[in-house]
Parts: C-alpha cells; structure tokens; sequence
C-alpha cells in the first residue's frame, strides 16, 4: 500500500511538473506571437537639442514618448510633431508623456521655433 501511494505522489508530480512547462512555454510563446502593447522612450531636452535626436519605433504600436527639459530656454519649452498633429508644453525638470499610434515612415519632431529638432524612424 505504501508503494502504491509513494508511485501516486511520483506521478502527480511528474504530471504537475509538466502542466507548469507547458503552460510556461506556452505562455512564452505567445508572448513571442504577439507584438508589444506599447513601445516606450526617455528623451531629454539639454542645450544642444534633443538626447537622443532620433527615434526608432515600430508602426502601429502605440508609443508613449517621455521628454524632460534641463534647459531654461524658451525654445525648448514645448515640442512638435507636425504630422502627428500633437503639441505639448515642456515645463522644466519635469516629464511629460507624448503619445500615439506611429505609422510607417520617417517624421520629424521640433520645438516650437523649429530651432530644436529630431525624427521618428518608424518600420
């Protein structure tokens, strides 16, 4: 009897151990299928423009753009994206999200005088 029940407890986890891989390896590959909810980037607005100036992003991902500005110029206080229709203020030392859906294509992005400037690289 006590070998009967030590084989049951052997085998329930074997058969436990494998469920977990396999939900685990399913799980990876789903992750794998499906593209990201949201693509992410930090830029900063210094002296000499935007760090870094250029963007890589993926179409149709929604991306969440955060710019912080260390410079106390009033160029720098908002930035621009033209195709995109979007126009945000940039007050000093603090971030701000920019966000939307990027198409295929390259786009650029300035501050309010177009003195600053930097692109979006979007396949």
């Amino acid at each position: 009897m006590r070998k009967h029940l030590t084989l049951m407890a052997a085998c329930a986890a074997i058969i436990g151990a494998a469920a977990f891989t396999a939900g685990t390896l399913n799980a990876e590959a789903k992750a794998a299928k499906d593209p990201p909810k949201v693509q992410t980037a930090q830029v900063t607005v210094t002296a000499d423009g935007y760090e870094p100036s250029t963007l890589n992003l993926k179409k149709d991902v929604r991306a969440k753009i955060t710019f912080t500005r260390k410079v106390d110029s009033e160029c720098a206080s908002e930035v621009v994206f033209p195709d995109y229709k979007v126009r945000k203020k940039l007050p000093l030392n603090k971030p701000v999200v920019v966000e939307f859906t990027p198409k295929a294509g390259t786009f650029k992005f300035t501050c309010g005088m177009g003195m600053y400037k930097g692109k979006l690289v979007v396949k």
